[in-house]
C-alpha cells in the first residue's frame, strides 16, 4: 500500500469495522534483491523505499490525523532489524 488514498481508506476502514483505533503498529520491512548497487536499477531502491518507508509515513499520517480528532494517539514503529538494510 504505498498510495495515500488506499492506507487512508484502510484507516477508515478499520474505524468502520471496530468503532475506532487503539493504536497502530507502523512497520515496512523489505529488502529486496540482494544484489550490488551496481547492479540494482533505480525502480528496486523505489521499491524497496516505499515499502521501508513511504508506507511507514503514510500509516503514521492517517493514524495520526485520525488520533488528533479522537483524542487518543498510542504509536508504535518498529525498526528493521535488517542486517543488510
Amino acid at each position: 500500500m504505498t498510495k495515500p488514498s488506499d492506507v487512508q481508506e484502510a484507516v477508515r476502514s478499520a474505524i468502520k469495522r471496530w468503532g475506532e483505533l487503539d493504536g497502530v503498529f507502523a512497520n515496512g520491512d523489505v529488502v529486496g534483491d540482494l544484489i550490488s548497487i551496481e547492479e540494482m536499477e533505480p525502480d528496486d531502491w523505489d521499491q524497496i523505499m516505499d515499502t521501508n518507508l513511504k508506507v511507514v509515513f503514510l500509516t503514521v499520517k492517517y493514524f495520526v490525523l485520525y488520533s488528533n480528532q479522537e483524542g487518543n494517539m498510542r504509536l508504535m514503529k518498529k525498526f528493521s532489524n535488517n542486517k543488510y538494510l
